[in-house]
This record gives C-alpha cells, structure tokens and sequence, in this order.
C-alpha cells in the first residue's frame, strides 16, 4: 500500500510537472526546427546507442524502441553525435520525439518451471526538453516515468519474497553536446534514477548512469566516434568503452562499424532496414515500409532486458533482471500537429525473470514464462 501510494503520488507529480513544461518544450522544439543547429547538435553516432542504453533501460521499452538506438545513431553528413537519446520508434521519422507516451497489455500466460501464470500490464511518458542552445553547445534535459503491474501469484526465484506487484522506474538526466574549435565535439550526460518496487525509499534504489563521448570528423562524411558508458543496473555492471567509425558511403546507406553498431540501408524512399548491437545480447532488426507520408508499416525482432533494485533484498548488491526476445509488427499514423500514433502486436519469447548480482549470474536460478503475446499503443509528438 505504501510503494503504491507513493507511485500515485510520483505519478501526479510527473503530470503536473508536463504540464508545465509542454509549452516551453513545444516553444523550444519550434525554435530548434527554425534555427539551424549546430553540426554537432544534429548529427547522430554510436555513443547515442550508449545513452540509449542508460535511458532506456531504465523504463518498459516499447516494442519500437529497438528503431530508437539504431535511427538515433545513424552518422548524418559528419558522422556525429546528435539527438537526445529519443530517436522515433521503428516505422518513425528518426528525427526524434520530444514527448511520447505509451501503454501496453501483455495477457496471462503460463510459467514453464512452477504453477502458476503472469499477466503485465503497464504505462509511462517520456519529454526531452532542449534548455539552453548556442555556440558553446546545446545541453538537453530529459526525463521518463515508466509504471509496471504484475498479477501473480508467485514467489521470486531461488527464495520465498513474493513476485513485485509493481515496478517503477524514473529517471532524470542532463546531456551537453560541446563543439571544439578544431572541428571534433565531445559531451556527455548524467542520469539519476530508481527503479524499483518502491523508487527513492532509500539510498540503495538510487543510481547513476554516465556517458561521455568524443567525434572526430573525417572528410565531408564519416567520423571516428569513441565512448565510455556506465549503468548499475544493465548487463554489465562496470565501464564499457566504446569505439566505432562512422562510414556513410551515400545518402542511403550509413554504418557503425565497430561497438556499439549499427547499420541504416534505404533502398528506397519508401523502405528502410536497420540493424544494430548493444553487448551483450542487445541485438535489433527491423524492417519499415511507409507507403505514403501518412502511414508507416514495420516488424522487426528486438532482445529485452531490464535491471531492477527492490527494496527488500537482503544482498544490497542482488539484482532483479527481466529478459525476452520478441517479434514484432505494427502501424503508424502521422495525425496533425506533428503527433503520430502508434499501434503494435508482440510475440514474447524465451521470456525470464530472476534476481541475481549478475546479469550472467551462473547460480540464479531463473521464473520462466510460456511464450505470449504484447499490445501495445503509443503517441508520440514530433514537433
């Protein structure tokens, strides 16, 4: 009763808090789509896949979040870095969402190792908002609220603490894109958050996610982009450097060879494939086809994870992770006003959840879930 009062009260405050915010975010998005920003502001690299990575696995991604870390990424005219880790979803734009919002349903299914099933149900937003822009940089502020229900039965694995009725996560980061004067950029970005059953009960369902990177631009189109990316709570809980070059052959092919990678082929106007790789196993693939300026089709196949801190562990240093793969289709519909809605239909698959101080944990004894399905629905505004 008191996690779940406590997440009405966060949610409230995450509303009354966009609601103040959405007109300066409308007023500074307009602003940024007038005024031509700079190179290092526009321009997208594979340190964005580790920012993808900090943010994103501290929410319920949605089943088109994978086109996020691969469109956001993708090296413009210069190979660099760009965005705010909020590229548009599969079938999407890939110039980015300053707001989305989202929910979705996954229905009962069966566990495969113990009696009993699992029914997900879940919502959230996510707004970033551009502060302050000029010639020293761009700094870019971002936050998301993401709410999980879980009806269940069970009891987590390897123990008798009951399954989490519901998880949380809320995370606050602030990123600068730094241009130098001999051509290179640098920035970074710091992100604060819980995610929990029970967000900011203590110090320990606190963390802190750090991402700095450096581009440097070589010839008219590509770039070398190095990083170095830290999250407590993803699959490897240390520093993970980060080096790959920015090819960009032409205007419809574009690749990120090296970590994290990606790869962005349009063959034509209407038809976009991409590829990309977040170790360990965060592989992505997706196919979009958008027959007029209207509507976007798109599948794809996405790995899941996500790392939790619950708040009545014994071992402080205990994880609680969730991993799936999934196949997905789906639809898009740009409306007015620069919103575009969004509708999708998930198969989950090899779907798992157990706590464990590792990820790779060898003695983490695992809850594993029959095969199901997701529905999900999600609008976004896209200035």
């Amino acid at each position: 009763m008191e996690s779940h009062r406590l997440g009405q009260v966060a949610l409230k405050m995450a509303c009354a808090w966009l609601c103040a915010v959405m007109p300066l975010s409308w007023n500074a998005a307009r602003v940024a789509a007038q005024t031509r920003l700079p190179p290092v502001a526009e321009e997208r690299s594979p340190a964005t896949l580790w920012l993808e990575e900090s943010i994103e696995s501290q929410r319920q991604q949605s089943p088109t979040d994978f086109q996020e870390e691969s469109e956001a990424m993708t090296p413009s005219s210069r190979g660099g870095m760009g965005g705010i880790g909020t590229g548009g979803p599969m079938g999407g734009s890939g110039d980015g969402a300053p707001f989305s919002a989202y929910a979705f349903f996954q229905p009962e299914s069966n566990l495969q190792n113990q009696s009993g099933s699992l029914q997900v149900r879940g919502e959230g937003f996510s707004l970033g908002l551009p502060v302050s822009k000029g010639p020293n940089g761009i700094w870019i502020l971002n936050t998301r609220l993401e709410h999980n229900t879980f009806d269940t039965s069970v009891a987590l694995p390897g123990g008798t603490q009951p399954f989490p009725d519901e998880l949380w996560n809320i995370n606050f980061g602030l990123m600068h894109i730094h241009p130098l004067e001999n051509g290179w950029s640098a920035g970074g970005m710091v992100g604060i958050g819980s995610a929990s059953d029970q967000p900011f009960a203590s110090i320990r369902e606190m963390n802190a996610n750090v991402l700095a990177f450096l581009n440097i631009p070589t010839g008219e189109r590509d770039a070398w982009n190095f990083s170095l990316f830290y999250s407590p709570l993803g699959q490897l809980a240390f520093p993970i450097p980060g080096i790959a070059y920015a090819w960009r052959p032409s205007e419809r092919f574009q690749m990120n060879i090296g970590l994290p990678f990606s790869l962005n082929y349009r063959p034509t106007d209407a038809l976009t494939l991409n590829l990309s790789y977040l170790p360990l196993t965060n592989g992505n693939a997706s196919l979009r086809w958008a027959p007029s300026e209207f509507w976007t089709i798109y599948g794809g196949y996405q790995t899941k994870s996500q790392g939790y801190e619950l708040a009545e562990r014994v071992q402080t240093q205990d994880r609680f992770f969730t991993f799936d793969q999934r196949l997905i289709v789906g639809v898009r519909r740009t409306l007015v006003a620069g919103f575009v809605l969004d509708g999708s239909a998930s198969y989950l698959f090899d779907r798992s959840y157990f706590v464990s101080d590792s990820f790779f944990g060898s003695e983490a004894e695992r809850l594993r879930v029959d095969p199901g399905a997701q529905l999900m629905l999600r609008l976004e505004w896209q200035r």
